[in-house]
């Protein structure tokens, strides 16, 4: 029996260089969202149970009633998913419609699966809209910057 050695493709310097960072730019949101991971089996039980009657569903609702650093946390929601929107084109040649959608969909996740994991930590609507947000402005960013980006791409290949 022959064992079959899967091909690798030819991964270009700069491809390598930009995984490399959007790798440690996801872990970097993964310990920012998800840390620390206090996984409660009681509550997680309780919350499949009753549900996930902790989840805001009113956006900006933190804003409007004043509560203090909620404008600080939709900026920073805002920024967290600026380079998400602005690398999966950038490596991965996504478009416009499939880049805002991965950023949605990794916002979401984040949002349902934080009550799990942490006490006390409750899933907002509005961090799902400013994280998307945060994707939208990163893909803006990338098509304003392509041509120096694909520049600097070039230059890195050829090193």
């Amino acid at each position: 029996m022959k064992l079959v050695k899967p091909k690798l493709e030819k991964q270009s310097l700069s491809n390598k260089i930009l995984k490399t960072l959007f790798y440690i730019y996801l872990v970097g949101v993964l310990f920012v969202t998800m840390m620390p991971i206090a996984v409660n089996i009681f509550g997680s039980i309780s919350i499949l149970l009753r549900g996930f009657q902790s989840m805001s569903m009113c956006p900006f609702d933190d804003l409007i009633r004043g509560r203090s650093h909620a404008l600080e946390q939709i900026l920073l929601n805002i920024l967290m998913m600026i380079p998400m929107g602005l690398m999966l084109p950038l490596i991965y040649k996504t478009k416009f419609m499939k880049t805002v959608g991965i950023v949605f969909l990794c916002s979401l996740s984040i949002e349902l699966i934080q009550p799990y994991l942490m006490a006390g930590r409750a899933s907002d609507i509005t961090d799902i809209i400013t994280n998307t947000s945060g994707g939208v402005i990163g893909y803006q960013t990338y098509i304003i910057l392509r041509p120096i980006l694909n520049k600097l791409v070039e230059k890195v290949d050829q090193i």
